[in-house]
C-alpha cells in the first residue's frame, strides 16, 4: 500500500496497522506481512534506503528457500 501525503491525514497510524491486520487474517496462507506498516518519505534517501534493504532482505530470504537450479552443458 503507498499513499501520497501520509503527513497530512489523521490517525493514518491506526488505520493502517488495521488494514495490516485485516490482509493478514484474508492472506496469512500466503502472505508473511510485517506486523506493523512501515512509513518512509520519499524525499529522504535514509527513508528510502531502509525500504529497499527490507526489499532486498526479503527477496534474498525467497531466493534462498527454492530449490537449486542445475544447468548441464550451459
Amino acid at each position: 500500500m503507498v499513499l501520497t501525503h501520509a503527513d497530512k491525514v489523521a490517525g493514518l497510524a491506526a488505520w493502517a496497522k488495521g488494514i495490516v491486520t485485516q490482509l493478514q487474517r484474508q492472506f496469512a496462507d500466503v502472505l508473511d506481512l510485517s506486523p506493523e506498516p512501515i512509513a518512509i518519505n520519499a524525499t529522504s534517501s535514509h527513508s528510502s534506503s531502509y525500504i529497499a534493504g527490507l526489499i532486498q532482505d526479503n527477496t534474498q530470504a525467497i531466493l534462498e528457500k527454492l530449490p537449486p537450479i542445475f544447468t548441464h552443458g550451459v
